[in-house]
């Protein structure tokens, strides 16, 4: 994440839980051997995570299943090839089973080791990004293929149904998705290129899909003698969680900080904002009913049906 983030996002139980599972096994690997034979516990919330395998006091094999292993998350830096990334929040498998994402998003900055005077980010920005980690299932080890680096997240990735294609091997697989960008306000679009096999961002259609919120609901004031530790009250907005009808023609974004979801429709390079729906009670178009709470926070979104019956 960068500075363009104020204040703190929820997390949600799997989120924090896969999170956990990865900064914990950090921890671990700095005092005990790798990969721990033990479960690890979750501070605070009086669980256990048991992903691999281990021999209970009985002879039985507890934990996880045979074969089971735990992977340490490197998006391969050139100038830090030993740093791992932290905060694996979201992963997404292609319809066809070949392909795995893993989606970061938390607080993945790396700071600089040369006493300089700090600037506005005392962090190294080249080096400062969440990631999308692209696993190949199509074999029984799941492999690394590559790291997509985008500047910030928040939970949100999806694949596109209609981008089957056949690659230069042959094969035939899923090659593209999409990402939201939390505070930066729009969703990107990552393409496979189907001759050198290699993902990266589709500017074309990005450039489609960015919204208009100037800021989250709530407080936006300047700060006075008495706040002034707030440079200001308020936050930014936040693409959070995505939605896609099976026909590959409806996207929705769920707007985590504006009460609100996105609904673009037309499809892959034809994308066009079709409405913004308030969830607030209060807010609604039909029958609002002023002071009801509802609608905060919507994290996730779901589309069913396809074309103009397409409803989220």
């Amino acid at each position: 994440m960068n500075n363009r983030v104020l204040g703190r996002f929820r997390t949600t139980a799997s989120g924090l839980t896969f999170a956990l599972a990865i900064c914990s096994a950090l921890a671990c690997a700095q005092t005990v051997p790798w990969p721990p034979a033990m479960p690890q516990q979750i501070p605070n919330m009086g669980q256990q995570i048991t992903p691999l395998p281990y021999q209970g006091s009985g002879g039985s094999q507890l934990g996880g299943p045979a074969g089971a292993q735990l992977t340490l998350l490197n998006p391969g830096l050139p100038d830090r090839p030993n740093w791992y990334a932290g905060q694996a929040a979201t992963t997404v498998v292609s319809p066809d089973n070949n392909t795995m994402l893993v989606l970061t998003s938390g607080f993945n900055r790396v700071y600089g080791t040369v006493a300089v005077p700090l600037p506005s980010n005392p962090w190294q920005p080249q080096d400062s990004n969440e990631y999308v980690f692209i696993y190949d299932l199509s074999k029984q080890t799941p492999s690394l293929t590559q790291v997509v680096q985008i500047p910030i997240t928040y939970f949100g990735i999806i694949f596109d149904p209609t981008s089957l294609g056949t690659l230069s091997n042959g094969t035939t697989r899923y090659t593209r998705f999409y990402v939201a960008s939390a505070s930066y306000d729009l969703i990107h679009t990552i393409s496979m290129d189907t001759k050198s096999m290699l993902w990266a961002e589709d500017k074309a259609d990005t450039v489609r899909h960015i919204m208009s919120h100037k800021l989250g609901n709530g407080l936006n004031v300047s700060p006075n003698g008495a706040t002034a530790i707030n440079s200001q009250v308020g936050v930014y907005p936040c693409a959070a969680g995505l939605g896609i009808s099976s026909d590959g023609l409806t996207l929705v974004v769920a707007n985590y900080y504006n009460d609100s979801m996105t609904i673009y429709t037309g499809g892959y390079l034809k994308w066009a904002l079709l409405k913004e729906v308030d969830l607030r009670p209060g807010k609604s178009v039909t029958n609002p009913q002023p002071g009801v709470a509802g609608g905060e926070y919507p994290f996730w979104a779901v589309v069913k049906g396809t074309g103009p019956a397409a409803t989220a």
